[in-house]
């Protein structure tokens, strides 16, 4: 299930993504301008820069630009392309000035009023964008782009109930090109309604023009479908969705987790060959679906025959990640963890060595291989195994779970200093601050043997803080220890964030 978190947008990096999306061409297509004899000698000059600035010529493009400009100063065309040119050669302050001045004097144009307001909107400034869209619906009321910029930028701003209300009122068009539904589908998506989100998806699944509009609608529709609960209904998409060859990783999560049983081992396993032989979109798709089969493995109703089938698939899922992403630690630590759980000593152990490697801040793989390496180094323990006949643990962890309270902590914005100081005391081997507002919590596993007594001491006197251990629990296994922190640090990175691919500015069409 994909978690929403509210999102304050950050200008510079949303700038980065829209120059990357520059040239989506879902978009919806610019207006064709109409050519007026009065300004015909202006519209020339303007096709001369425009040829200039797409053969790499800016400066001499910008040049004859203000020529233009000068000639008519109150035509809104050159001021237009010239906010462009400044644009897309990061000159923000010069195109945003510039795209004002084409919106003031072309107040009923939709591309004027457009760019405006997506600039401001790229640029962070929601409450210049937010008016500007606001005037480009009412210029141009079915347009798709100029709503959902607006939803965008009041999200941004925090009005998230603003923009809903923006959204349920697209929703309520009696006609829309595939793009309207599309957006609006992933809009709702964004802000966590499963439910309208699979409505819009629907309609944009019939709106679609062509196999690959419709391709991303189906598979929209089953995920969201999926996470609304309406099992039913998508169990009636899920063929066609898949029939699309899909990258997207939640299609496989999904389907293997709500549309499949865990006694539907021979599913399972086709759907994973069909994962890796469409290529999801990245690693962590890969990660996810064995955190999906190991689900699968720890069910009840699993016997041990297709428990170990199911551990199978996630160790190939695992495996599948690390050749994707060879140099994340996290993947070499999960599948180490799956390892441990088929009895694989030597195996698991060069995955936590390896883990190790990538990662020399993480205290927890350095502490499980030397456990591990301990016992293999028990001369008396293969002693008493032989004279018992009886094989015994093949290892021994010394590890506890605390659960912890803080009181007195004067700032929550010295949460992260606090779990950085308590990660650096001696025996610990993970930290998480697990709720983040007053009254402060959080949970770490340390070595029995060392304890936190000296270590919340310390502490203590640093931060001016009262730790306090609430609850404690051993962890007996690699797995254990493993699959613990991975949750942990899996909850604290949300997979649904607030993040759009915004519609930048056009170049008007001469």
């Amino acid at each position: 299930m994909r978690k929403l978190v509210p999102f304050k947008v950050d200008a510079r990096a949303v700038l980065s993504i829209a120059l990357m999306f520059s040239a989506i061409s879902c978009w919806a297509q610019t207006p064709t301008l109409a050519v007026s004899n009065k300004n015909a000698a202006v519209d020339e000059m303007t096709k001369k820069a425009v040829d200039l600035f797409n053969a790499d010529k800016f400066q001499e493009a910008v040049d004859l630009e203000n020529q233009a400009v000068q000639r008519s100063p109150n035509y809104w065309l050159p001021h237009s392309v010239l906010s462009v040119f400044n644009w897309q050669h990061n000159i923000f302050d010069v195109a945003v000035k510039e795209a004002d001045e084409a919106a003031k004097l072309a107040p009923n144009n939709e591309l004027a009023n457009l760019n405006y307001a997506q600039m401001n909107q790229l640029m962070g400034y929601f409450e210049k964008a937010i008016p500007a869209f606001r005037k480009a619906v009412k210029v141009a009321p079915n347009s798709w782009a100029a709503r959902i910029g607006l939803s965008q930028s009041l999200i941004a701003n925090s009005q998230t109930a603003d923009a809903l209300e923006v959204l349920n009122e697209m929703s309520k068009a009696a006609e829309g090109n595939f793009d309207w539904w599309y957006s609006l589908s992933v809009s709702y998506s964004q802000m966590n309604k499963a439910k309208q989100s699979a409505d819009a998806a629907e309609k944009a699944v019939q709106a679609a023009t062509n196999d690959e509009q419709k391709s991303r609608a189906l598979v929209t529709l089953l995920i969201e479908l999926i996470r609304a609960n309406q099992l039913d209904r998508a169990r009636e998409f899920q063929d066609a969705a898949l029939k699309t060859k899909p990258k997207d990783d939640q299609v496989y999560v999904q389907v293997i987790s709500a549309l499949c049983s865990s006694s539907d081992l021979i599913r399972g396993k086709n759907l994973l060959n069909q994962a890796i032989k469409n290529g999801l979109s990245n690693a962590d798709g890969y990660y996810l679906l064995g955190g999906v089969l190991e689900n699968k493995a720890s069910s009840k109703s699993s016997d041990s025959t297709a428990s170990s089938a199911w551990m199978d698939l996630a160790e190939t899922a695992y495996r599948q990640a690390i050749k994707v992403s060879p140099n994340d630690a996290k993947f070499y630590l999960a599948l180490a963890a799956v390892l441990d759980r088929k009895g694989q000593m030597a195996e698991m152990v060069a995955m936590l060595s390896k883990a190790k490697s990538l990662d020399s801040a993480d205290a927890l793989p350095s502490y499980l291989v030397s456990c591990v390496k301990a016992a293999d180094n028990d001369l008396a323990g293969r002693l008493r195994e032989k004279l018992a006949n009886t094989p015994e643990k093949p290892y021994q962890l010394n590890l506890v779970r605390e659960d912890f309270a803080v009181d007195n902590l004067q700032c929550t914005c010295k949460i992260g200093v606090l779990e950085f100081e308590i990660r650096r005391e001696n025996g610990v081997k993970f930290v998480a601050i697990t709720h983040r507002e007053k009254p402060i919590s959080g949970t770490l596993l340390v070595d029995q043997a060392i304890g936190t007594s000296q270590a919340f001491q310390n502490v203590e006197k640093k931060q001016a803080v009262d730790l306090k251990v609430t609850d404690s629990h051993p962890i007996l296994t690699v797995n254990e220890a493993i699959k613990f922190v991975q949750n942990l640090r899996d909850t604290a990175q949300p997979v649904n964030r607030w993040s759009f691919e915004i519609d930048p500015p056009k170049m008007p069409l001469l």
